[in-house]
């Protein structure tokens, strides 16, 4: 079982610190088995690389796997929720071109 957490940094109309205790890669530790891994989910090819690597039969991990993905989010979260109100617009603007340059788009 492989599980993959997107984690954009925000809930709805607040940041994530804000309303969780703890990032979900450290509130989930304790699970026995659990193989944990950090990655930069904003890069397509390490993304793809962490999930093949330890989570295919026969690979060196056994058990579960969790992903903590840290990604972008670049539109409101519904459209009653405007980000615009909440999100310093430098921040808006820094992710806007980091989509715009990112390693699959620019390889692709």
């Amino acid at each position: 079982m492989l599980y993959v957490v997107a984690d954009n940094g925000y809930a709805i109309s607040v940041r994530a610190e804000d309303q969780s205790p703890a990032p979900i890669s450290e509130m989930v530790r304790g699970f026995r088995g659990l193989a944990i891994t950090k990655v930069d989910g904003t890069d397509y090819f390490a993304v793809r690389k962490e999930g093949a690597a330890g989570h295919r039969p026969g690979a060196r991990r056994e058990g579960p796997g969790l992903i903590h993905a840290k990604v972008t989010r670049p539109y409101s979260h519904s459209a009653a929720d405007s980000q615009s109100k909440y999100r310093p617009r430098e921040e808006l603007l820094e992710e806007a071109e980091h989509d715009r340059s990112s390693s699959w788009s620019t390889s692709c």
